[in-house]
């Protein structure tokens, strides 16, 4: 196991070196909050397959910000140039979950290097960021090389959380369990802020 820091590598990860792919990883990346303690549990059945696998931050880990916005996808860039330049690794795939998922999708979009992705339960769209409290910022969730990727304003939870609870709820489709796809499906979805 190896650390990885923002002033040391430009991003905070954990390397776990597998056995049996030498010269493949997995950038795992959590989901919405997902600290250190459940990213790393979530690729364990990676770990134990041998892959090579960097799990790596971008928010809520000690030393990242604690709110979701502006989550600089530069970490991912830089990532990937550690484990070719650092650890000889030819092949690089990414996976996370929900808003990790969309993460991942947005890095593989822009960065070539990664080729597989594995997102699991994504999002279909860049969120406006907001704070733990679902907050609205005005800004993006996600950022590429200083700069905001354009984004849908979150005009949903403007309605307050206990109705977008009732309404899913009622939806037989969404119910509880599902509450966030019901968002995701009831917002609006514009590309015209960045």
């Amino acid at each position: 196991m190896e650390r990885c820091t923002l002033e040391k590598n430009g991003f905070v990860g954990i390397y776990f070196p597998g056995k049996n792919y030498p010269e493949k990883a997995i950038i795992a990346a959590g989901g919405a909050s997902c600290d250190e303690k459940t990213s790393v549990s979530m690729c364990r059945f990676l770990r134990k397959a041998g892959y090579n696998i960097l799990v790596l931050g971008f928010y809520m880990w000690k030393g990242l910000p604690q709110n979701l916005v502006s989550v600089p996808v530069d970490y991912v860039e830089k990532a990937v140039r550690w484990l070719r330049e650092e650890k000889n690794i030819k092949s690089i795939a990414m996976t996370s979950a929900s808003t990790g998922a969309g993460y991942t999708l947005l890095a593989a979009s822009l960065i070539p290097d990664i080729s597989c992705v594995i997102p699991v339960v994504p999002f279909d769209h860049v969120m406006e960021g907001t704070t733990n409290s679902f907050k609205r910022l005005g800004k993006s969730v996600y950022t590429w090389h200083g700069k905001d990727i354009p984004y849908s304003p979150w005009v949903l939870i403007d309605q307050g959380l206990l109705k977008i609870f009732r309404g899913a709820r009622k939806d037989k489709k969404y119910g509880l369990k599902r509450f966030m796809r019901y968002g995701y499906d009831h917002n609006p979805v514009t590309e015209e802020r960045a």
